[in-house]
């Protein structure tokens, strides 16, 4: 038994017992059913894309607390072991642990799924702070922030306490080397890295003071900051419980997994292996230089005929050959030379084949044994609440890359997206009686606004989602190809049709500090790192990308909650949800997916679109026709 100071004036108290030593009876008499205790699991050193569902991983203990005591459980001793999964198993018991990762943990060591009993800290410490430029949301950042600074203290001493110990392990492998007459070369170092953590983490004594102390503060500052976070909110209790069951759901979801098809994969890989060389080739040819040696290129296509006073710029003021700016010098720069243009050309189709070389390259890394990746749906991870994914990104796939995600045998996805979501909730935000009028009439809203500034429909629907997105009329200039000027006068057109709508954006632009959606979410306004002052004219933009993310999760409550359907969603991207559907199930996830993503948002009618996806061979994949 290990005794520490707390700084919230009880003593703290954490058990390490050793294999033997070990009593059941104790153990259950101080964690009895009914109550909310602390989560935290040790593991060996985790792979960044596959992670729980490395073949290697492992968890060694499993730590249980209240706010004043924690028992640390070595998995190795099957005692502990039992009496770790007896708890967990409980269905009476709720835990408090950080992010999904100890959720996922438990369910890969035990099979239990303990999701729907799980407050996750993590997600309450970005409500109440969303901006993650004040700090992080990360337990031992938390810690600090309220009141708890042993937890950083003690993971800052089990450091230096592992990199001691992997150097004394990486002397001793090339010491024994020597003495056997073995060469050296290719042994670790004492250096601290990825290989030292890896070993450290996997090797370190489980009943080590230092390696006990950690673990066992994890697990009792993440059932602490459960009662001090819930208040920092300031959420009412309906947002709080939704987006414990978003995580909860988001958990489930990256363990059911996704198919992917290996041998389109591998072609489309192969393929754009091979276009970004022939690319990358032919700008050595035409330039002399390496499509990465993007000063050099600067300088080269300078002489070209490029003026640079016309291209694009990075927000540091020099010229950019990221994303559109490659295109844009065709198209801008009336004195680019035959050689020139060729040049650009080739850089671009680098660009484009490297990047999906990147994505594919990413999906098979994260590919587990049994042909499935388990990508992590990031439930708050923007300042608005706005969804993303990360392991990999599938926010992040073209239509082409989406084919290598496919259905289970006996399964067909099914996409769901809702119509103009970003329009329809700017106009309910606003009570913006011409748009409503005509989302009602079941009008073209992009021909609607074009006809209001007098403009073709492509220009209406730029500026339509340019004041959505929150641009001014340099971006509505530089996307439509229009003098400054006339963007401008567009711009003034759109606020004159839609009176309410700019009514309500000057509005926002007087809160200065903070927003509050429907939902009753805190938005901090965004802060110009240049000087400090609010980007007021951001406000609007977060208003509408925060709705549009709540009346989704809604929809996906309502499909799992009232339909019981929620173990086929497959996943949430922006403002669609896909599901993988047996293929008897079809009509009838097909209504009940509609129907969640059809409602009512302020007197304006949400309506959404399902779509099967399958290809002209018969096969459901990720990819729309």
């Amino acid at each position: 038994m290990q005794v520490y100071a707390n700084p919230l004036g009880l003593e703290c108290v954490v058990n390490a017992p050793r294999p033997g030593e070990f009593d059941p009876t104790v153990f259950h008499a101080d964690f009895p059913s009914g109550q909310l205790y602390g989560l935290d699991v040790e593991g060996t050193y985790m792979d960044k894309r596959l992670r729980h569902f490395h073949p290697g991983f492992r968890v060694r203990t499993v730590q249980f607390a209240t706010t004043g005591y924690a028992w640390v459980l070595d998995l190795d001793d099957p005692t502990q072991r039992a009496a770790a999964a007896g708890l967990l198993a409980d269905p009476t018991v709720r835990f408090a642990s950080h992010s999904s990762m100890d959720v996922l943990s438990v369910w890969r060591t035990f099979g239990l799924d303990i999701s729907e009993r799980n407050v996750d800290t993590l997600v309450l410490g970005k409500m109440a702070a969303p901006d993650v430029e004040l700090g992080g949301a990360d337990l031992k950042s938390l810690a600090g922030r309220y009141g708890m600074p042993q937890l950083p203290a003690a993971d800052k001493a089990l450091e230096e306490h592992m990199k001691v110990l992997w150097a004394a392990h990486a002397r001793r492998m090339r010491t024994d080397a020597k003495t056997a007459g073995q060469p050296t070369t290719g042994l670790p170092t004492a250096a601290w890295g990825p290989e030292g953590k890896a070993w450290a983490w996997g090797n370190i004594a489980t009943d080590d003071p230092l390696y006990t102390q950690y673990a066992g503060l994890d697990a009792i500052v993440a059932r602490r900051l459960v009662e001090l976070l819930i208040p920092a909110t300031g959420a009412p209790r309906p947002l709080i419980e939704a987006e414990m069951w978003l995580a909860g759901a988001a958990a489930r979801l990256q363990m059911r997994g996704m198919l992917v098809d290996q041998v389109l994969l591998g072609e489309l890989h192969a393929n754009a292996k091979k276009h970004t060389t022939a690319a990358d080739t032919a700008v050595r040819e035409l330039t002399g230089l390496g499509s990465s040696q993007n000063v050099k290129l600067v300088e080269w296509l300078g002489g070209q005929g490029v003026d640079w006073s016309r291209g694009t710029m990075t927000k540091t003021g020099n010229p950019s050959l990221a994303g559109d700016a490659l295109p844009d010098l065709l198209t801008k720069q009336p004195g680019l030379t035959q050689q020139g243009r060729a040049a650009v050309t080739a850089m671009a189709e680098v660009q484009q084949h490297a990047d999906m070389l990147t994505k594919l390259e990413g999906v098979f890394l994260a590919l587990d044994s049994g042909g499935l990746i388990h990508p992590a749906l990031n439930t708050l991870e923007a300042v608005t609440a706005r969804m993303s994914s990360s392991g990999p990104n599938m926010q992040n796939f073209s239509a082409q890359t989406r084919g290598v995600f496919v259905a289970r045998p006996g399964h067909v996805l099914i996409s769901c997206d809702f119509d103009q979501v970003e329009l329809r909730v700017v106009a309910g935000l606003a009570e913006e009686p011409v748009m409503i009028t005509a989302i009602k009439r079941g009008d073209d809203l992009h021909q609607l606004t074009a006809d209001g500034i007098g403009q073709p429909r492509k220009v209406g629907k730029m500026t339509n989602f340019l004041v959505v997105y929150g641009g001014g009329a340099g971006k509505l200039a530089a996307a439509a190809g229009i003098p400054l000027e006339q963007a401008q006068e567009v711009l003034t057109r759109f606020w004159s049709t839609y009176s309410r709508i700019k009514g309500y954006n000057d509005a926002l632009k007087y809160e200065r500090h903070e927003l509050r959606t429907f939902s009753h979410r805190r938005i901090p306004v965004a802060i110009d790192s240049r000087d400090g002052s609010p980007k007021v004219y951001a406000n609007l933009n977060y208003m509408i990308q925060s709705s549009a993310r709540d009346l989704l999760v809604r929809a996906w409550w309502r499909f799992d909650r009232e339909y019981g359907l929620g173990s086929w969603v497959w996943m949430a991207i922006h403002d669609e949800i896909v599901l993988e559907v047996p293929v008897d199930q079809v009509e009838r996830a097909v209504a009940a997916i509609q129907d969640c993503m059809t409602m009512d948002f302020m007197g304006v009618p949400i309506t959404a679109t399902a779509e099967v996806l399958t290809d002209e061979d018969g096969v459901s994949r990720w990819r729309k026709g």
